[in-house]
């Protein structure tokens, strides 16, 4: 796991396809990491975490690619990866200030979904933001 879920704010809620999935009560929030691991790129990360919070399996949700390109999101995601411990997995002199600072959100299988340089997924069910609107 790339970056470790704040133990303060999260609570663990499940565990789907060797993924933890936390909770986040404060923002309605769930949240899921991913290392970008070539046999479990981000976008496994995404979809296993979706399926999770929306009770279904994976295989029954729509196709990821209807959202985003997964081979691009993954690729975006291993440059993310490369920045911030250098070519080769060598480890670099970057602070946490210096690396980049951005982020893909999209809507995926009714939830709005973003991916974090540090391999957090943020998954936002629109039910949820709809009721609180």
């Amino acid at each position: 796991m790339e970056g470790e879920p704040p133990a303060e704010r999260l609570t663990r809620v499940d565990d789907a396809a060797g993924h933890a999935i936390y909770y986040d009560e404060s923002a309605g929030t769930y949240h899921v990491w991913s290392d970008g691991a070539a046999y479990d790129p981000v976008s496994t990360a995404l979809v296993v975490g979706v399926a999770s919070v929306k009770g279904m399996e994976p295989d029954t949700l729509e196709s990821l690619s209807t959202a985003v390109d997964p081979d691009a999101l993954d690729a975006l995601f291993a440059e993310w990866s490369e920045t911030r411990s250098g070519p080769a997995g060598a480890e670099t002199a970057l602070q946490e200030a210096d690396s980049p600072r951005c982020e893909v959100t999209l809507t995926y299988a009714g939830c709005q979904v973003t991916i974090r340089p540090d391999g957090e997924i943020v998954i936002e069910p629109r039910w949820r933001r709809e009721s609180t609107d």
